[in-house]
């Protein structure tokens, strides 16, 4: 059996399956059988969310815009994944922001599949004494 940790529930087909590896999520995403609005389980949030929220699910800190606020971050740019991003993610994709205007990921018109791949990094920060 796989650990929770590492494995999602989906609801597909009228019914909850799984549970799923990453790996075999981004498969099942490259042969059509499901897309970034199929549902998954977030243990973290307890509901379901689509796909495409998978990684932020993941990874709560990726996108961490108030601790960078916080340290003294005042821009920070979008990074894609380089690989099949979205148009509304290439749009964003390189783009330098200041950390409170920065966008909120995946931007609402993200159609990645499986997931969005976006992530924001800091690139001016002022040491703040604390």
């Amino acid at each position: 059996m796989t650990d929770a940790a590492d494995a999602y529930w989906l609801w597909k087909d009228q019914q909850r399956t799984g549970p799923f590896k990453i790996q075999k999520l981004y498969r099942m995403a490259k042969r059509g059988e499901i897309d970034n609005h199929t549902p998954f389980w977030s243990e973290r949030r307890q509901k379901w969310l689509p796909l495409l929220h998978l990684l932020c699910d993941m990874y709560p800190d990726r996108d961490r815009l108030d601790q960078m606020r916080d340290v003294g971050i005042k821009r920070v740019k979008v990074i894609g994944s380089g690989l099949d991003d979205c148009d509304a993610c290439r749009k964003l994709t390189g783009q330098l922001y200041a950390t409170e205007n920065a966008p909120q990921l995946p931007p609402k018109d993200c159609t990645c599949t499986p997931w969005c791949r976006c992530t924001i990094a800091a690139t001016e920060w002022e040491f703040k004494e604390p």
